[in-house]
């Protein structure tokens, strides 16, 4: 392993464990209990300068290869 690789993974560690508790929760619940989980989320609005637009961030999985 290359020693960025190594660096990497003790720099994404906190994040990974965060990640795979949020994954498991998930996958635990029904599609409904889900649903009723975001449906009232405000979506937030990623202000850019001008001339770009701003950028919406949608709920999502963030990973489209896990369905949940």
């Amino acid at each position: 392993m290359y020693i960025i690789q190594e660096i990497m993974q003790q720099i994404s560690k906190p994040i990974s464990k965060s990640y795979n508790s949020a994954f498991k929760d998930a996958m635990d619940r029904s599609a409904k209990e889900l649903f009723e989980g975001i449906r009232n989320a405000e979506m937030a609005i990623i202000p850019y300068p001008k001339p770009y637009p701003q950028m919406n961030l949608l709920l999502t999985t963030g990973c489209e290869h896990k369905i949940k």
